[in-house]
């Protein structure tokens, strides 16, 4: 069930509640049970309900009366004398609020239940308000313009005093089944971009450990955050302070690209989790959206902005930083799009492979669509990661899809991508904004968003029907200018080239691993040592670090690593190298 706001003012609406009905005919009355309970006449008009208003509380009405409890299953089951009917919402706590209630005319799924104006106005929760209940006004839901949710209902019908165990029913819906096939099948098919090799003992071993590790405090951080609700599930916490993730950095791209590699069912999970956000509350919908030239939303709070004023958000006294943020930051408050920074579709077109779900695969093909309708005419980019996403959801749109519409998109970006490289030093040079530069303004380029683009251009290579050398030498020039330019030895990367402030620092960490596979592909393209040196360099004690739970940085550090470790398999290495003292 998809719930939508698909007119272009107001900007926000309230909607108070929003219920699907199962209907019976209630011959000889109805009898329910919920989340497993014993059947049981149903009383009065209000019946029996059960209503899941926040992630760790819900209260559930029987024939016993009304008992409390932390997080319920969410199923539904109601006879009359002719039949049996049980409804299941999936996902039932991680999506509140949500609800269910058998009335004398049926069960009522109820998708957005009614919400008291003070349900979260107690003490315990005024700290979390503004991070997780941003879209609740005065007992409403806040919807935007443009703005989608997405429900999943079972129903089941039944002969009545059928022995179906509804708490069977509910936890298979929890862990469907899943065809899987080996990990060296999957990533032997090129549905990747290349044949990987699967997780094999004595390969790659410490990043293997180091993706568990990381996966785990992701998962941590989830709990720790409350990364959950209507809004919320799926996605992550945190970025810029405190807004939701938005999935930068395509976190269902990488779990997929990790689950074909193990076969770990977790992490085909929360990968679909993320691509069923991401093609929801993160896309903008309704035709009004047509002519923009973005339709997904940036890591904004509360993932598509706030019409909750300051003091409605009721950021507490002593979280200064909070204040901080939210004041300076009005475009991150209220809601800001990127054309081309900010958009990931990869996930969506691997898991609509994987799941066979349509939605997610109209979703990748609206967004891609759009932005090689809207971008291609004139593209060009400032910082380079910004050249790199359009180009690598153009060639995974023509992967997935066959169309040559993407790969004639993708050709276009790389041709502004061949004029926009300094033919002497290989960098994309762009001007980054004074406040990162110590005030000075210079022209210089980022390791990191290097690696994104030289990920597209990989992909693309991959694609192309015909020899492109001269794109092989760009890819090249620009390992040369990973190494000779934005490279302090000792110390890593330089966070900008050029700037003073930058000089003489250097960092190590999600700069090397984004980079991994253009220094590999380097050595690949001329049999030059000196990239195998390089590469070691930058890749020494790599997996050493404990890994970040903060769903950006634990994506940053494994969406595309492992595309450079394969490739350095051909000179034989089968770990990092380890930290130099």
């Amino acid at each position: 069930v998809s719930i939508a706001n698909d007119q272009p003012e107001p900007e926000f609406r309230a909607v108070r509640s929003l219920a699907l009905r199962v209907p019976l005919d209630g011959a000889g009355g109805i009898r329910g049970a919920l989340d497993g309970g014993a059947l049981a006449p149903v009383p009065d008009s209000d019946g029996l309900w059960i209503h899941q208003d926040k992630d760790n509380h819900y209260a559930m009405r029987t024939a016993d009366g009304v008992a409390e409890g932390e997080r319920a299953a969410g199923v539904a089951v109601a006879e009359d004398n002719g039949t049996r009917v049980m409804a299941i919402i999936r996902d039932f706590w991680q999506t509140y609020p949500s609800g269910c209630a058998i009335k004398p005319d049926g069960i009522h799924v109820r998708l957005l239940p009614r919400l008291e104006p003070d349900t979260y106005a107690g003490d315990t929760d005024a700290p979390w308000f503004y991070k997780l209940y941003a879209w609740f006004r005065d007992g409403n839901y806040l919807f935007r313009a443009g703005q989608l949710t997405q429900h999943d209902v079972y129903v089941y019908y039944d002969v009545p005093g059928s022995a179906q165990d509804a708490q069977q029913a509910a936890a298979w819906l929890a862990n469907p089944l899943l065809p899987q096939a080996p990990p060296a099948y999957l990533c032997g098919t090129g549905v990747l971009g290349r044949a990987l090799a699967p997780r094999t003992p004595g390969l790659w071993d410490h990043y293997e450990r180091y993706v568990d590790e990381g996966f785990l405090a992701s998962q941590q951080d989830r709990e720790q955050r409350r990364t959950y609700g209507w809004m919320h599930y799926g996605d992550w916490y945190g970025e810029r302070y405190c807004n939701f993730g938005n999935n930068e950095y395509g976190m269902d791209w990488a779990l997929a690209v990790q689950w074909m590699r193990t076969g770990d069912r977790r992490l085909f999970d929360r990968g679909l989790e993320m691509a069923r956000h991401c093609s929801t509350v993160d896309t903008r919908y309704g035709a009004f959206t047509e002519p923009a030239r973005c339709i997904v939303w940036e890591h904004c709070f509360n993932h598509c902005g706030t019409a909750l004023t300051l003091d409605e958000l009721q950021i507490p006294p002593d979280d200064q930083d909070g204040q901080k943020y939210l004041a300076q930051f009005g475009r991150m408050r209220t809601g800001a799009m990127d054309p081309q920074g900010h958009v990931f579709q990869e996930g969506n077109w691997i898991y609509a492979a994987l799941t066979g779900d349509p939605w997610l695969r109209d979703a990748a093909e609206r967004v891609c669509a759009g932005q090689a309708d809207k971008l291609t005419p004139a593209f060009d980019f400032g910082i380079e990661r910004s050249g790199g996403w359009p180009l690598i959801n153009a060639t995974a749109a023509y992967r997935f899809s066959g169309n040559p519409y993407y790969l004639n998109a993708a050709r276009i970006m790389v041709e502004r991508c061949l004029r926009r490289e300094d033919p002497v030093s290989g960098g994309w040079p762009h001007t980054p904004p004074t406040g990162e530069t110590g005030g000075q303004r210079v022209v210089g380029g980022k390791a990191f968003a290097v690696g994104i683009l030289s990920h597209g251009l990989l992909r693309y290579i991959e694609q192309e029907p015909e020899d492109r050398p001269e794109v092989r030498a760009m890819l090249v020039r620009a390992a040369d200018w990973l190494r000779n330019e934005s490279w302090n030895p000792g110390k890593g990367f330089r966070y900008i080239t050029n700037a003073p402030n930058h000089r003489d620092a250097g960092h190590r960490g999600i700069s090397c691993l984004l980079n991994a596979e253009i220094i590999a592909y380097a050595y690949e393209e001329t049999g030059d040592r000196k990239y195998i040196e390089f590469w070691n360099e930058i890749m020494a004690g790599a997996f050493d670090r404990p890994p970040s739970g903060m769903g950006k940085a634990f994506t940053q550090s494994i969406r595309q690593t492992v595309f450079g470790l394969d490739r350095a398999r051909q000179w034989g290495a089968t770990s990092a190298p380890a930290a130099t003292p």
